[in-house]
């Protein structure tokens, strides 16, 4: 269960079902303006609990929140990258 819960972060590639994942927009039948909710939502999506249907805003953050990260560590490396060549010249 626990793989299935850190699944659950960030954009979903496939549902635990093993189901593909659809970008749905919800709209409200009152409202012909406004483009609607937009959700992550398993084909075979029904409220039991045993299929994805995570809100579009929560996932895109939790992507770009991970993309952040990445980016912060590959930053790190990049500036240990003249000291790495030093201690390899020294080497030589």
């Amino acid at each position: 269960m626990g793989n299935v819960a850190d699944s659950e972060y960030g954009i979903p590639r496939r549902c635990p079902c093993g189901g593909r994942i659809r970008d749905e927009v919800r709209v409200k039948e009152e409202y012909d303006t406004l483009p609607g909710k937009r959700f992550f939502t398993c084909i075979n999506y029904e409220a039991d609990g045993f299929h994805y249907r995570q809100p579009w805003v929560i996932g895109v953050q939790e992507e770009i929140e991970s993309l952040r990260r990445r980016v912060e560590k590959a930053e790190q490396v990049i500036k240990l990258v003249p000291n790495l060549n030093k201690h390899i010249d020294t080497v030589e």
